[in-house]
């Protein structure tokens, strides 16, 4: 019945928020053998709660019952996973659950830019960036373009995400001119970064 149901969910979440992750995921499997599947909330919060508890193996396990499950992957949940892929430091799997998202946002490309660009995989960063905005149409905001301005590895690179971001006419505040100016003295540009610096209203202590 639907009581019972919301029971056994209200119950997977009790033990994951009480770190009893192992627990919660042998219930979600023994569960799963009898046709009995958790809803797309209950896997957030589990998945959510193994990356608190640093629980990355039993994460991967509830993915996969997500996967023999054919459950869809929406924008939050697919999310959810891709950020537990990026802490996991397993970039290959976090894209493989990208590339299944049904449907994403601007908070699944920054998402997976920013953990490239983290995990030092920049050249991945930038071809998603420019298929994000070329191919897919999706309009960055300035998040993605803090991710992605630290992936940037040459002057062409740094000019043509410089000229991108003032296309889409994006609020150039003081953290988002200290991100420019690391990115062109990173790149040995030191009159363009010094360029930037003058323009600045305040030369706040980022600088």
């Amino acid at each position: 019945s639907t009581s019972n149901h919301a029971a056994i969910e209200a119950h997977l979440k009790y033990l994951s928020k009480s770190g009893k992750i192992l627990d919660a995921v042998s219930l979600l499997q023994k569960l799963n053998t009898y046709g009995i599947y958790a809803s797309h909330g209950t896997y957030i919060c589990l998945v959510q709660d193994c990356i608190y508890y640093k629980s990355f193996s039993q994460a991967r396990c509830i993915h996969d019952c997500i996967k023999q499950n054919n459950v869809n992957l929406d924008i939050n949940l697919g999310n959810t996973l891709i950020n537990m892929y990026i802490k996991c430091v397993d970039m290959n799997q976090a894209r493989i659950v990208f590339e299944d998202m049904v449907e994403r946002n601007v908070f699944t490309w920054t998402l997976i830019i920013g953990g490239y660009t983290k995990l030092g995989y920049g050249n991945d960063a930038i071809m998603l960036f420019w298929r994000m905005i070329k191919e897919e149409n999706v309009r960055p905001n300035k998040y993605t373009f803090l991710a992605i301005v630290k992936s940037c590895h040459s002057l062409e690179q740094c000019k043509e995400i410089h000229m991108c971001m003032i296309r889409f006419k994006l609020e150039f505040n003081n953290f988002m001119r200290s991100s420019l100016i690391d990115m062109y003295a990173r790149c040995g540009s030191i009159v363009l970064a010094q360029e930037i610096f003058c323009k600045m209203q305040d030369h706040d202590i980022v600088t």
